[in-house]
């Protein structure tokens, strides 16, 4: 009579995987973590196909520091007299890039594709709906809208120097929305923060503008990103195959497996450590 197995693989690191405790909401500037913008700006939720860089020095970044990105966060400016929307909106390509920025006095409004130092890596593709009311005014600050989160599996750990942000859209039937921002005469802006902007989903030249106040959702990072999983059964042998992107802080690999006409005790199962 056959005896077949089953395995269970753990992962064992030094970090926990998602450790709630360590979330960070870390606003950019902090100067306006609990004061309002100057200004307002019109890209992230323009009803035309825009393209919308945020370049920030990494003095402005130590509190992500090592950390994974999982999301960014807005608010509407002060001079707002309704919630937005009034009624669901979706965006069929809402895009964000991540990447290093060169330094924040050198941004290109000819080349955004110079403003990269190194490759930028996609973490979020796809549509993108906001539910009606989701931003609400009355407040001084307003509070921030629902997290726009990035995709687990394109992991990005922020490790030092300066960060840019790239939002990529092609708009939606709707009332478009400005956001609360900073104006380019406020102190900080071109050597601390900087923003540019183009018409198109695709853009890749344009005009400086205003730099909206955003909230950086990071977390320590997951220790390996696996991007494939296999067992395949030959007899009574079992090949099991697995790949990894990445692999941070992590000590290895634990396979158990028990015959299944025993109940599972894991101080009990076979163990093998890889």
């Amino acid at each position: 009579m056959k005896t077949f197995f089953t395995f269970f693989v753990f992962l064992l690191f030094s970090l926990s995987a998602i450790a709630q405790e360590a979330i960070v909401y870390h606003v950019v500037p902090p100067d306006y973590t609990n004061t309002p913008g100057n200004g307002t700006f019109l890209s992230q939720f323009s009803t035309s196909a825009r393209t919308y860089q945020l370049l920030m020095h990494e003095s402005l970044l130590a509190p992500i520091l090592n950390k994974q990105i999982y999301a960014v966060s807005w608010r509407l400016p002060t001079s707002a007299t309704a919630n937005w929307p009034t009624a669901d909106v979706t965006f069929t390509n809402y895009d964000f890039f991540l990447g290093q920025s060169v330094d924040i006095a050198n941004m290109s409004t000819t080349d955004f594709s110079a403003n990269f130092v190194g490759p930028k890596k996609q973490v979020r593709s796809g549509s993108l709906t906001v539910l009606s009311n989701s931003y609400t005014f009355g407040s001084t600050p307003n509070n921030w809208g629902p997290e726009m989160t990035f995709i687990v599996d394109s992991m990005y750990v922020y490790t030092g120097g300066n960060l840019l942000i790239e939002l990529r859209h092609e708009g939606f039937t709707g009332t478009s929305r400005s956001l609360d921002a900073l104006t380019t005469s406020t102190s900080g802006y071109g050597t601390l923060f900087r923003a540019c902007w183009g018409s198109g989903y695709t853009a890749n030249s344009g005009s400086q503008g205003n730099f909206c106040i955003v909230r950086i959702t990071a977390d320590d990072p997951v220790p390996v990103e696996l991007t494939s999983f296999t067992a395949t059964v030959t007899g009574y042998n079992v090949l099991l195959q697995w790949t990894t992107a990445t692999e941070l802080n992590n000590s290895g690999f634990e396979v158990e497996r028990r015959t299944t006409d025993t109940n599972y005790d894991y101080n009990r199962a076979e163990k093998l450590f890889i």
